[in-house]
């Protein structure tokens, strides 16, 4: 019998626990230890192919330097690009990992993400449940794959690279569907091996004004009920896409309303510049503005945010320069595709 989203919650709050600093009590000053583990999030790319075994290695040594406990690899295959191959030999991702055995970096892995998902939300609900169905199938096909012949490195969660946001979520016909969907994978993730049900799923979430504070925590908070995920909530400040007085107000309700289990504060360390008549870059952002913005976490939430976002602009000088030609469909995109 599967278990039920009851002892799925209980098994990740016991394990997730010590990933947060406790929240201040009211009226306090926050404090805002540092979480005793840290993760940051890697885009692997096509290009990233190119890594040499020393530059694996130092790449590894940096992440340890700069006191990272885990990486989550954002996705396992990109369209058609796959970065585990469904043959039995590893591809370039698994073997590249080897070089940072005994490192005691450990991974969450990311499972499938379509081109077309972002599209796929501006369509209709029968267009997007279909979509949804195909993309869970092969995720899960994935995992399994990913389980029978594990990485180099331990496993310690999964992650689901499909961004939640607070504008096309919100009609019940929409919320059914997340919630299948998201019960759907946990649940299958779940019953693959002996085990599995101790590895969290985690998802991640943001915000852009399109609904009120109140009803997006409250649409995070149902869906950690309902199915035990655990949210990813994005800053956003990356992106410009809200002032900081008004991402705290979100911050601030999220730290309300939801248990210090349900969700983990996503920080990001990039800047999106623009030209007039040119596609976006991601450049990496200075000290200064990090400091700032986790200085916002803290304040906002009463704890710092326990995930960066990403190793793509945090080491870009340790990784290969992007190629003119696109690689096997698995091209560089923008860090995060919003509206």
């Amino acid at each position: 019998m599967k278990p039920t989203g009851l002892r799925r919650r209980e098994f990740t709050a016991s394990l997730l626990l010590p990933w947060f600093a406790a929240a201040a009590p009211a009226g306090a000053q926050p404090q805002c230890a540092v979480p005793s583990q840290r993760g940051i999030i890697w885009q692997p790319w096509a290009r990233h192919g190119e890594l040499d075994k020393a530059g694996w290695r130092a790449l590894g040594r940096e992440l340890v330097a700069q006191n990272y406990t885990h990486v989550l690899l954002q996705w396992s295959s990109y369209g058609n690009y796959e970065f585990w191959p469904r043959q039995q030999q590893a591809g370039w991702l698994a073997s590249g990992l080897e070089a940072w055995r005994g490192s005691g970096l450990k991974l969450v892995v990311g499972l499938h993400m379509a081109e077309d998902y972002y599209s796929a939300l501006q369509q209709s609900d029968a267009s997007l449940r279909a979509h949804l169905l195909a993309t869970g199938q092969r995720s899960l096909a994935q995992a399994r794959q990913i389980v029978q012949h594990p990485p180099p490195l331990e496993v310690q969660g999964w992650y689901l690279p499909q961004e939640i946001d607070d504008l096309n979520w919100r009609t019940p016909a929409r919320r059914r569907m997340l919630r299948t969907f998201l019960a759907a994978m946990t649940d299958g993730i779940v019953s693959m091996a002996p085990g599995m049900d101790e590895a969290p799923v985690y998802a991640s979430a943001f915000f852009s004004g399109a609904s009120t504070p109140q009803e997006f925590a409250g649409l995070l908070l149902t869906m950690y009920r309902a199915t035990g995920v655990i949210w990813l909530v994005q800053d956003g400040l990356g992106t410009g896409r809200m002032s900081e007085e008004l991402t705290a107000a979100y911050l601030r309700e999220i730290a309300r309303t939801l248990p210090p289990a349900a969700w983990r504060g996503l920080l990001e360390t990039f800047d999106q510049v623009q030209a007039l008549g040119q596609p976006p870059r991601f450049e990496p952002s200075d000290e200064a503005t990090i400091a700032r913005r986790a200085a916002l976490w803290c304040s906002s939430t009463g704890r710092q945010a326990s995930v960066t976002f990403s190793l793509n602009q945090r080491m870009k000088a340790m990784l290969p320069e992007p190629t003119a030609e696109p690689r096997q469909g698995a091209t560089e995109r923008r860090p995060q595709n919003r509206r």
